[in-house]
């Protein structure tokens, strides 16, 4: 995933998409900074941007369906501006 910018109290969204034949539904885990993102579990992903809490941020996703080995996206590093 691209790095990206946003400024203070702006929203911006991430999506993933995974390709392939399994019939397993897929699911995915998103995470900030390492930490997983409690309830998004969808392919898509939007955060609004709070400079006072966290100036930057390193998003990833993890894509599993418990037939594969699960994909982990490349992390996107998120500056957010004043």
């Amino acid at each position: 995933m691209p790095n990206r910018t946003v400024a203070d109290g702006g929203s911006i969204t991430w999506t993933v998409g995974v390709n392939g034949t399994a019939t397993l539904p897929v699911t995915y885990a998103w995470y900030n900074d390492d930490v997983l993102i409690s309830g998004e579990t969808g392919s898509t992903y939007t955060l609004v941007a709070d400079y006072t809490t966290n100036d930057t941020n390193v998003i990833k996703c993890v894509a599993d369906n418990a037939a594969a080995t699960p994909l982990t996206s490349q992390a996107s590093t998120l500056e957010v501006t004043p």
